[in-house]
This record gives structure tokens, sequence and C-alpha cells, in this order.
């Protein structure tokens, strides 16, 4: 081990370690130090997965999902994340090849007089805080760094527990987060009254490692798993169908989400903090018996760094009994909103998700399916329901509810987390609020099986926050005009008796999906060869009759999804591309060309087809055979919107979607009748 040491003006300076004695033996065996390092590199790796998953999410993040998850610059948290995460590549690296790690020893020299501000930066850093300085590894004053550290640590992640009380949506992980927080902030003291120099040293320290690496990346890395490597990375949407794990994925996203300024501070601290701890922790592998002896030499290179401090196990033993005392309080603290917390007021019966903040009682409810006619409210007074149970809502539907008029403007106004909104069978005739009043945090609207005079007043103008819009089954009696809403990301108009497709929408360049079933549409618009964010578009049941054949040849590379199932189609175009049909990208089950073909596949009457049907009928169970329905996909089957075209008896009604929005097994909300739910219906 080489001895550095800076220039000394009169004194000298202690011999240096013998060389001899330099190389002797660990304090931790072979075992223990290669079990050390194999746990350091693991959480090493894990810190630097999530946070490399952080920052290609950040990079990535679309503007309506930088919306739902109220991110704070998402391109600077992107590069900040990067940066921490190769800290720990780095960390993993001294690990790998231990070589690179400096080992040699700093000795503050106190005769040392340095002229130039960078020396003399480096003389204080060199007293306090090398390895032999005040506040060093193997400084005399190490308590005190550790307690210090401690402290900013844990008021750090106080703060990010009460984050994760905000949204987290399963009370025993927001108790268990919260309660390994408290045992974090009691322990870490207790090492440094221990007599063993071996626990007192490097007990807190490992500790720490573990400990701060989960409260750090674990808890959420476990959590967020599957959600960032199926839908970042593998391309796998199944699961956004599961409407209540989709919203604790969301909530648990915005609990990790950066979304001020002091959250960055934050979170870059803990991150750094946690770096260090792991960096110490490996640090015991090369921990020497000289370095805790104090017969040794060595520890006269922590004594220079001293001074004139001569009260040093005084400092030490209030430093100790002053963090032990702060963290036994914190502690008691932390253990009391973890009981509180979890054990508070029950919520309305169709309450599906609540979350647990600290320091309230009351029903937190976050996605809530409200059936009025399953669970009456007092005088019918929704208004008055929602702002008082409900003013934290995330995802709200009213179901059979009287709404003659909406939701008033104050009403909307003060729903500040409200993301989805769904009135169906509300009888909501007008809905004379602007558009300004819709909260900057709603995205979604769905309005289901009304009959009003005119699209509502609230929709004649898009606010900024709508990015999805759902009109099913909305009967228009005296304007049927659809009024251009822009900005959109996905709108749905089924059932909407639409001749067209509305020119507004042909028109968007940030239009993702687009669902126009059960209309009168006669034409497969040209227009949408130029749409360039188009992924999917349904047109099943309506009145087309033929596919144009210039929309096979330049079949837009972005869209996945032309559903035409159930329309009259008989024919294609000679020169149809059949590699769209057999990937799916256009669907034409139940349409009278699908049906010929499989009566003429039934007949053996294959070998009499177009060379074009006969390919068709050579992949039949592909193109032309359904799950249970025409139009409705394993996606859709289930996903807990009550699609139409899953309506069928074959499909058993959508019984989960069914049973989903009754919350229960009194009545199916799919219907609106309150006879009771069978869930085979013969």
């Amino acid at each position: 081990m080489a001895v550095k040491v800076l220039a000394t003006n009169t004194e000298p300076l202690p011999p240096p370690p013998n060389p001899q004695k330099a190389v002797g033996r660990y304090v931790f065996q072979l075992r223990d130090r290669l079990l050390i390092s194999c746990a350091a590199f693991m959480l090493h790796a894990g810190s630097f997965l999530y946070l490399i998953c952080l920052a290609v999410v950040y990079y990535g993040l679309p503007d309506d999902q930088i919306q739902i998850l109220h991110t704070f610059l998402p391109r600077v948290n992107s590069g900040i994340f990067v940066i921490l995460a190769c800290l720990n590549l780095r960390g993993m690296y001294w690990i790998l090849y231990p070589r690179a790690i400096n080992t040699s020893v700093l000795v503050y020299d106190p005769n040392t007089n340095p002229s130039t501000f960078p020396d003399k930066v480096w003389h204080l850093y060199v007293r306090c805080f090398s390895r032999y300085g005040l506040f060093g590894l193997h400084g005399e004053l190490y308590d005190v760094r550790v307690a210090a550290k401690h402290v900013v640590q844990v008021i750090s992640q106080v703060v990010q527990a009460h984050e994760m009380s905000l949204y987290l949506t399963q009370p025993t992980a927001s108790a268990a987060y919260t309660v390994i927080l408290g045992f974090g902030c009691v322990i870490m003291p207790l090492f440094l009254f221990s007599s063993n120099p071996l626990v007192n040293r490097w007990g807190s320290t490992i500790t720490d490692a573990f400990l701060n690496f989960f409260l750090c990346a674990g808890f959420a890395l476990m959590l967020l798993f599957r959600a960032i490597t199926d839908y970042y990375f593998s391309g796998n949407d199944d699961f956004l169908w599961n409407r209540v794990w989709l919203n604790q994925m969301i909530m648990l996203a915005r609990a990790v989400s950066i979304k001020s300024p002091l959250e960055l501070l934050s979170t870059v601290f803990l991150f750094v903090s946690c770096f260090i701890s792991l960096k110490n922790l490996h640090a015991a592998v090369h921990a020497k018996v000289k370095d805790v002896d104090s017969t040794h030499t060595s520890t006269h290179l922590s004594i220079l760094a001293l001074g004139k401090i001569t009260n040093k196990e005084q400092i030490i033993t209030i430093t100790r009994r002053t963090l032990l005392g702060v963290s036994a309080a914190a502690s008691a603290l932390i253990f009391a909103l973890a009981a509180t917390s979890v054990h508070r007021e029950a919520c309305p019966p169709g309450c599906l998700l609540q979350t647990y903040p600290w320091f309230s009682q009351t029903c937190n409810c976050v996605m809530m399916r409200q059936n009025c006619l399953l669970y009456p409210i007092p005088n019918n007074d929704v208004d008055n329901f929602i702002t008082t149970r409900l003013s934290n809502v995330f995802d709200m539907t009213v179901s059979q509810c009287e709404l003659p008029q909406g939701l008033a403007a104050s009403t909307l106004q003060r729903l500040n987390n409200l993301y989805s909104l769904t009135f169906r069978r509300t009888n909501t005739v007008v809905w004379n609020a602007q558009p300004s009043d819709v909260p900057d945090s709603q995205f979604v609207l769905y309005l289901i099986d009304q009959v009003m005079p005119a699209v509502p007043t609230i929709l004649q103008a898009n606010s900024k926050g709508l990015k999805f819009i759902l009109l099913r089954n909305i009967t228009l009696t005296r304007n049927l005009t659809i009024p251009p809403l822009a900005g959109l990301f996905q709108i749905d108009l089924t059932n909407m008796t639409l001749d067209v497709v509305p020119p507004f929408l042909l028109a968007s360049d940030i239009l993702t999906d687009v669902s126009l079933d059960y209309n009168h549409i006669q034409e497969i618009p040209m227009e949408i060869i130029s749409m360039t964010s188009l992924q999917a578009l349904y047109l099943t049941f309506n009145a087309i009759t033929t596919i144009p054949s210039a929309l096979t040849t330049t079949f837009p590379p972005t869209l996945k999804t032309l559903a035409l199932g159930g329309n009259p189609i008989d024919t294609l175009p000679t020169d149809f591309d059949f590699e769209l049909l057999q990937s799916r990208r256009i669907t034409i089950d139940g349409t009278p060309l699908c049906l010929r073909i499989l009566k003429a596949v039934a007949a053996n009457e294959a070998d009499k087809l177009s060379q074009l049907e006969q390919q068709i009928a050579s992949h039949i169970k592909t193109i032309c055979q359904f799950d249970c329905a025409v139009g409705c996909t394993s996606k859709r089957l289930g996903n807990t919107q009550c699609d139409p075209v899953c309506m069928t008896r074959a499909c058993n009604f959508d019984s989960s979607a069914a049973q989903f929005a009754a919350r229960g097994v009194e009545a199916s909300d799919c219907y609106g009748e309150i006879t009771g739910w069978e869930s085979t219906v013969s």
C-alpha cells in the first residue's frame, strides 16, 4: 500500500506502515469476502438496471404519458439517471477489477499551509474525508459522519415514503415500505454502541447498503419490473386491458416519477448515498486487521487529523446518544404512521382501489364504480357525494344515476387528480360545463348509452387535457354534427349513426386509435395513408363493400390493425397483398367473403376459388375464424369496457367485463339491469 504524504514544514510525520504489516491478514474470511463482493455487485447491478430502465423510459416518454405521470423535465431526468447508472457501473468495475481501486493512503500534515484555493480545498478534504481523515472510513470521528449521513438520508427517505403512501394502492406494500424505513431508522445507531470494533465499524455500513438499496430502487423495481420489461421493451400491452392493474401501475409510476425540482434533488441524493453505501460495503473486502487494531502504526495516521480536538470521546458519546434518541423517536412516529394509515374508515361499496396517505383516516378512493341502482346516493346528490367522498378520485365511473345536466362545473374544478371520467346511462340531456372546466389532469372522458339533442357543450371545443374521448351508443336527436376535437390521441365513436369518417379525424397527425364500429360508413377513406401516427382503425359492422386496391399497395407502415369484420365485403382486388390478411393487419372475419370461403372449405371445393381466395382458404383459421364473435378479439373480451362486439351469447355477453362493471353479482352494468347476473346466459 503506497503512502502519499503532504509536504511538511517542521515536524516529521510518523513512519509509514511497515510493508510487511500492510500485507496482513484480512478482517473477513475468504468466504465472507466473496459473499460481500457478490452482494455488493448484485446491488450495484440492481441499481444500474433500475436507473437505466428509468433513463430509457423517461427519454422516450410520449407527451400523453408525461401528462399522466406529472413528470418534471423527463429528458433532464433521463440524463441524470444515466450519470447515476454510470456510478453503479463504476462500482461493478471496481468489484470485478480490484486493482483499479486506489489503495494509497493520504496522510494529513497539520504543518502544511497551502496557499492556493484548490490546495486548501484538497488539504481540507484530506483532513476530513480521506481514509484516515476525521470522518474517513478509519477516522477517529467516523461515527459523526455516519450520524450526519443517516439523518439526512432518513429525511429524504421519509419524503419518499410519504410520496409512496399517496400513491400505493396495496395496504401491505404501503405498510411494509414504511415499516422497513422505521426499522432502518432505529437499527443503524445501535451498531455504533457495540464494543466489538468489527461490528462498530462495519455493521452499520453493511446494513445501510442493503436498506438503502431496497428503499431507493429495490422496492420500486420489484413492483414495476413487469410493466417496464413487457410494455417498454417487449411491446406486450396485454396487461393494459386490465383497468385495475393498469391504474395500480400508473399510481406506482407517479410515486417514483420526479414531479418537482425538490424531488429531483432528493432522488439524486438518495442514489448517490446508495452508491456510497455500496462502495463502503465493498471496502470491507479489503479491510485488514491493522485497520481496526489500535496497536498498529496506522492508527497514528488518523490521530494526525484530530489536531487540537481533545474531546474526541465526548463528541462521539454525544453523537451516538443524540442519534439514538432522534432515531428512536422518528422510528416510533414512522411505525405509528404505518399502523394508522392502513386502518381507516370504510370506502363506499363501489371503490375498487384506494391509497393510504399519512395523516389521514378517511377513505382515499382513487378508482370508483358508482352504480346508483345498486348503491343509491342520498337525495341523489351526485355532486355532493363526489366532492365529499371522492375528492381525490383518479378513475371514476358513474352509472345509472340521474344526472340530466351532468356534473356541475364547480365539482369538476375540485377534482385535481381526475384522470378518467365515465357516464353511462345517466340520462344526461345537456352538459353545459365549459371545456375550460375540465380538470387539467383529466385525460379520458367516456359518454355511453345516452340520448342527447347534440354533443354536449363541454365537448364543443377540446380542453387542453383530454386526449381520449369515447362517445358510444349516443343518440343525437337534433344536431348530428361531431365537433372538430383537436389534440386527441384516441377517439371512439361507436354506434353514432355516422355515414362518413369525420374529416377532422383524417386531418390529425397524432391520433393513434380510432374506433368507428356499428356505423353506416360505406368507404374506407384513403386519407388514412397520410395519418403518420395511426396504429389502429376499427370499422367493424359498417357498410363497406370494397377495399381500395391503392390502399393495399400503399398500406400505412404504422397501421397495425384495420378491422373490417362484419362488413358486406364479398370480393377483394386481384392485386391484394395477402400478407396483410395473414398478419391480421387487415381483418375480414364475418364478411360474406369469409363465409363463402368457409363453406367452400367445408365442402372440399376450395380448388374452385380464385387464387387469392385459395390462399385465404389455406389459412382459414387465421383469417376468417374468430374467438367467439366477429370483432371480439381476445384483447376486447374481458377488458372491463363492455365492448358491443362482445355482447353476444357466444361470448357469454362478456361476463368478466359485466361482472367487473357491476362490482359484484347483483347486476350487470353491461346491460343496465338489476334483475341479477348469471355467469352463463342460456
